[in-house]
């Protein structure tokens, strides 16, 4: 068999990390309009999960993967489940 080119790995690895980076910012957009929905700041939400107000600006904003062990601490901040952060995930075939 004939291994793939460097042209080929370089899209294939690019298309994934474009997937990633959509569910990021998916994940993140649930996030915000979660906190904003309980009327809960950037401040008061992080205090809340136990995590700084920078690591949530930034997992709203989708920059970085959100540990699933800081899902379920902020999900449970909110009050809400963790599966609400996975909405509209379906449309990247997971």
């Amino acid at each position: 068999p004939v291994s793939p080119s460097f042209n080929e790995r370089t899209d294939a690895m690019s298309s994934e990390t474009d997937t990633r980076n959509r569910i990021n910012r998916t994940i993140g957009a649930q996030l915000h309009f979660a906190r904003l929905y309980v009327g809960l700041s950037l401040q008061e939400l992080s205090n809340k999960a136990d995590i700084t107000a920078d690591q949530l600006q930034g997992y709203e904003e989708g920059w970085g993967d959100i540990p699933v062990a800081t899902v379920y601490q902020i999900a449970k901040a909110l009050n809400i489940s963790p599966a609400n952060f996975m909405l509209g995930l379906s449309a990247y075939a997971l």
